[in-house]
């Protein structure tokens, strides 16, 4: 998995969306949160397809988001929908998708959040923003 966390069940993968399921950006979530954290809040909804917890460069530390993909899209758009408190700490949820949906892509430079092929709806409009002239 390269520099972050997860697991994966049936032979998914934090790049293919099971069938009928649904992924979840989770923000804003504490650095003392473990993959382990994470999985077990959000199990108590449903079954999980996987869990992304990307880490630093220097993995020290992970970075302050995770991926959680549920079974079903159902269940992924109730979680989404309600408040979570995660490590004692309030997270921002929003519902992931693909980047072929949202316009965004971009070269090498412009990998996205974690260079993975999905966004959280928020970022939309963000990518390739930035101009350094």
């Amino acid at each position: 998995r390269g520099r972050g966390q997860g697991f994966a069940q049936g032979g998914r993968g934090r790049g293919g969306v099971p069938a009928g399921g649904g992924k979840v950006f989770v923000g804003k979530l504490p650095h003392e949160c473990t993959l382990e954290d994470v999985k077990t809040h959000f199990s108590q909804f449903g079954a999980l397809a996987d869990v992304y917890l990307p880490k630093t460069f220097d993995a020290s530390h992970h970075r302050g988001f995770a991926f959680v993909t549920f079974e079903s899209d159902d269940v992924a758009g109730h979680v989404a929908s309600i408040s979570h408190v995660v490590c004692g700490a309030t997270v921002v949820l929003d519902r992931a998708t693909p980047k072929e949906e949202t316009g965004a892509g971009g070269g090498p430079l412009r990998g996205g959040v974690a260079g993975g092929p999905y966004r959280h709806e928020h970022s939309r409009g963000q990518v390739g923003a930035y101009r350094p002239y």
